[in-house]
């Protein structure tokens, strides 16, 4: 059998120990250890080399390894070859006796020595402190054998591993190959989508996709992936989504597919705040049993999960995690590294500041994203983007270490900040002497942040400085896409993205091909200029397969605007009690904000009998979000007589990305048209948008607020089986605005 291998991969998963590293040690590695690379390797002699492509082949206890790397730099002196390994660090102190960096010199001196017939070879590791750039170098001479020996231990560690793995992607292909579509028989338009995307994978597209609510979306995008996978046309899928129930929709698409034989590993990346046993979100390993000598144990433990276990849920990484005493966040993103599906937030995939950075280029471009529910990645994309400074961050109490540094450059934003004629302003440009200032700030608190190793860090300070680091990352981005925000009286500055569309598309860029699908991609214009379309990018427009006569729709032109609100209270009450009267069952009734949601509430109490009144209370748990929808299910399997009216927000949990066939939901009821709350930033966006020659209030009100109705409404039609009604609550509906946006399916309508 024959297993080609990477030296990195080698070394890192043989030779891993010790604790979880601090996140600060390691995003600064990252971010700087290419350029030190370049600046070490700027400086060699005529004749030496860098990037080195080298290969060996050895046998292994009856395995073909054919091990290859990149060696940073092939040097010679004194007539003798040299392999150099580069390592960036804060701290020089202690690093020549790190053996998992002597092993990447170790693995390509052994190659070297294979290809030049050598008997010895001389490795030299070298250090580049990240702030002074001083240049720490260790040199040691091996022999050939002696290299041979140390990659013999590491594939004694590793080939057992390897061969697991191995044996699970042939069974993956395989079972790709036989899987026949989980449901029987496709739905109208589904197969002409599943082929669409088919074609895209297979030639490496971009494409987007407009398909209303109860599609089955999910299916016809994941079920062509695992064909395309069957044909070894691609290895991996990332999934990501902006809601936690889509998340286990997804997990149930696999569970019934590895059911009917197919063999993929799944993972679902949960929230480090929502998965840590710990009750402070801040790590630090002399305070955790999870981190503390987590890689000690990482290997057991991914061995265990992988051979045992296929969609691996959130309750499955709590079970591995407590058996083997691993961090279930960072044990997550390790068996995300290997699974073949990998189900997550937006973020991980499109935040700066939690994207999944090991998942090296390569890897990226045999890798499918699927981007569910994509019209929220607007307002996401947008949040990801932006970045701001409060000036209460530099007084806070907790920075004891620099404090008055700290202080300093606070002074100075201040300052910058008070020169405005108005509380709430827009300035052109960042002031160049502040932005130094901050770079200045940043220096020291990492020089800070290192001196103090594996010790209690000040997390006051490491927050500040995270945030710091995020403004100038997005500060070196500000173009036409930016505005710049000043809000003297809460002490703000924020750096504001209003069109995220350059870096969405240099991210779906990454990866093999990249599908984003929503039921609220229209009008298609607005989403090609806010998440980008290049010329060669696809888009499909999928009608609905289900009958116009399944859902009666009503429009109620009442004034629901913010002035007129309590006004509207007793016609609102009477529609929703006539509609329970003449149609009891289970009905939605979704508001603009908690604020109007209790004015009706209030007055629901007095005038609904038998119907019970189930309410989205603000900052819900994910089990109490199960119960509220639990109650829905219960009605339709008990066959309760009395109806349930559940009263939720626009744009919350329950408008988007929720199964509710059948009985356990007839209706829905919307009231407003979903605008954002009119603020001073928004109002600004819209002039940067006027200016840019676009709708600037559709852009930045009414668009946002109709794709929440859309999204809302197309709760009820789930299934050709489900029979309902949509009542849209508000006189704007009839404008010629909202007559023009108002889906197809949704018409002809009448009025009540």
């Amino acid at each position: 059998m024959k297993i080609k291998l990477g030296v990195r991969r080698l070394v890192e998963y043989a030779y891993r120990s010790g604790s979880i590293s601090q996140g600060f040690s390691l995003s600064i590695a990252a971010n700087e250890g290419t350029r030190l690379h370049r600046i070490r390797q700027a400086q060699y002699n005529e004749g030496d080399q860098k990037e080195v492509p080298l290969s060996a082949v050895i046998e292994h206890e009856g395995t073909e390894v054919i091990l290859e790397g990149r060696c940073d730099g092939l040097l010679v002196r004194d007539d003798r070859w040299v392999i150099e390994e580069i390592k960036s660090t804060k701290q020089l102190a202690g690093t020549e006796d790190r053996f998992i960096h002597w092993a990447q010199g170790i693995c390509y001196g052994y190659m070297l020595c294979e290809e030049k017939e050598l008997s010895h070879i001389d490795v030299w590791l070298t250090y580049i402190q990240l702030d002074t750039h001083e240049v720490k170098t260790f040199k040691k001479t091996f022999k050939k054998e002696e290299c041979f020996h140390h990659i013999e231990i590491a594939l004694c560690e590793y080939i057992p591993f390897a061969l697991t793995r191995l044996h699970h992607q042939l069974e993956k292909v395989t079972s790709s190959k036989k899987l026949s579509f989980p449901y029987g028989e496709f739905r109208a338009n589904q197969r002409e989508l599943a082929g669409a995307v088919y074609q895209g994978i297979k030639n490496g597209k971009i494409g987007y996709i407009g398909a209303p609510t109860g599609t089955g979306k999910t299916i016809s995008t994941i079920f062509p992936w695992v064909k395309s996978v069957g044909e070894g046309q691609s290895e991996r899928l990332i999934y990501t989504t902006a809601r936690t129930s889509t998340k286990g929709e997804v997990e149930k698409t696999f569970q019934a597919m590895t059911v009917l034989g197919l063999d993929m590993q799944t993972v679902t990346i949960t929230a480090k705040e929502k998965i840590c046993p710990r009750t402070k979100s801040y790590c630090n390993q002399e305070h955790c049993e999870w981190s503390k000598g987590y890689y000690d144990r990482l290997n057991e433990g991914l061995m265990d999960i992988l051979e045992n276990e296929r969609v691996i849920t959130r309750n499955l990484l709590e079970r591995y995690s407590e058996k083997h005493t691993l961090c279930p966040f960072e044990f997550s993103l390790d068996v995300a590294y290997e699974a073949d599906v990998i189900i997550c937030d937006y973020h991980y995939i499109f935040d700066l500041r939690v994207s999944l950075q090991r998942l090296a280029e390569d890897q990226r471009k045999s890798t499918i994203l699927l981007v569910d529910e994509a019209h929220n990645l607007v307002e996401r994309g947008m949040e990801m983007y932006s970045a701001d400074l409060r000036l209460e961050e530099f007084y806070d109490e907790g920075l004891q270490t620099i404090g008055s540094k700290v202080a300093e450059v606070g002074e100075a934003l201040s300052e910058w900040m008070g020169q405005g004629s108005s509380t709430f302003y827009e300035v052109e440009e960042m002031n160049s002497s502040v932005l130094e200032q901050i770079v200045s700030l940043v220096k020291d608190i990492e020089h800070s942040l290192a001196s103090v190793q594996d010790t209690v860090t000040d997390e006051h300070l490491l927050t500040l400085y995270f945030s710091l680091q995020h403004f100038l990352k997005i500060s070196a981005q500000l173009d036409e896409r930016y505005i710049i925000l000043i809000d003297t009286e809460t002490g703000k500055i924020k750096l504001k993205n209003i069109q995220p569309s350059k870096q969405i598309q240099k991210n779906l860029k990454t990866f093999q091909s990249a599908f984003l699908f929503s039921a609220t991609f229209e009008p298609f214009d607005y989403f090609s200029t806010m998440l980008g379309k290049e010329e060669d990018s696809l888009y499909y427009s999928i009608p609905t397969p289900f009958s116009k006569d399944q859902l009666d729709v009503y429009i109620a032109p009442i004034n629901t605007r913010y002035h007129k609100r309590e006004q509207s209270v007793p016609s609102i009450t009477m529609i929703v009690k006539q509609l329970l009267a003449e149609r009891p069952g289970n009905y939605l009734l979704f508001f603009p904000s908690y604020s109007y949601l209790q004015l009706v509430e209030n007055e629901l109490h007095s005038v609904l009998v038998d119907v019970e009144l189930l309410v989205q209370q603000p900052g819900m748990s994910d089990r109490e979000k199960e119960l509220f929808l639990e109650k829905f299910q219960l009605r339709a399997k008990e066959n309760e007589k009395n109806s349930k009216l559940g009263l939720a927000v626009l744009g919350g949990v329950f408008s988007e990305g929720i199964n509710l066939e059948g009985d356990a939901l007839i209706g829905v009821m919307v009231v407003g048209v979903g605008l954002p709350m009119l603020t001073n930033e928004r109002d600004l966006m819209k002039n940067q948008w006027t200016s840019q020659g676009f709708n600037g209030f559709a852009y930045a009100y009414q668009y946002p607020g109709m794709h929440k109705v859309i999204q809302a409404g197309g709760r009820v039609i789930r299934t050709s089986k489900d029979k309902g009604t949509l009542v849209l609550i508000d006189d704007r509906y009839l404008t010629p605005f909202y007559q023009e946006v108002l889906p197809a399916f949704w018409q002809p309508y009448r009025l009540v």
